[in-house]
């Protein structure tokens, strides 16, 4: 089970922004095993973001949802920011034919927040993991039929200078949307 990382009384980022398990490094050990389908980037200053989730295919209007890993990949520990939001993230979803998938009006309030947010880093020990969770059907329009292809960006700090960052990416993932189930 997964636990907010921050405590607010916005409902909004109370269901968007849950902290993974810091995998294994917080001796809460990470629920990955459901996290079949995953697509990983390049390594970028010791860090490798990774997408993934449970299926490769959902019903439109499904729940679908997508862990966002940083794994430190270096020998030393690192320290990541972690906002509240979705501050740090860029997210690409191309749906069926090409074009982008259009925002939900739930998403546009979470990508592009007005008003304050809460920062604070977490440390990420050599070999481990920091995993964020977002629903990703809320975020954006997934009811077309057909493959959607994921990728997610996110800021890391650059070793060498831990007061600027740099992007790593990750994806695409294929998802496929199939017609909405009949109950």
């Amino acid at each position: 089970m997964t636990k907010p990382i921050i405590q607010t009384s916005a409902p909004l980022l109370a269901v968007l922004l849950l902290a993974g398990p810091v995998s294994k490094s917080c001796g809460q050990p990470a629920s990955t095993h459901s996290l079949r389908y995953s697509a990983s980037g390049q390594e970028v200053e010791g860090y490798r973001l990774t997408i993934s989730t449970s299926n490769s295919t959902y019903a439109a209007g499904q729940f679908v949802p997508l862990a966002i890993s940083v794994e430190n990949r270096s020998t030393n520990a690192g320290w990541i920011d972690v906002r509240s939001g979705y501050w740090l993230y860029s997210f690409e979803v191309v749906a069926p034919g090409g074009l982008p998938a259009s925002i939900t009006g739930f998403g546009t309030n979470a990508l592009h927040p007005l008003g304050g947010h809460l920062n604070t880093s977490a440390e990420i020990p050599a070999g481990k993991s920091y995993t964020a969770y977002a629903a990703l059907n809320l975020l954006f329009n997934l009811t077309n039929k057909g493959e959607y292809a994921v990728s997610v960006s996110r800021q890391v700090p650059k070793r060498t200078e831990p007061h600027k960052e740099v992007w790593a990416r990750a994806g695409p993932l294929k998802i496929s949307i199939t017609k909405p189930q009949v109950p």
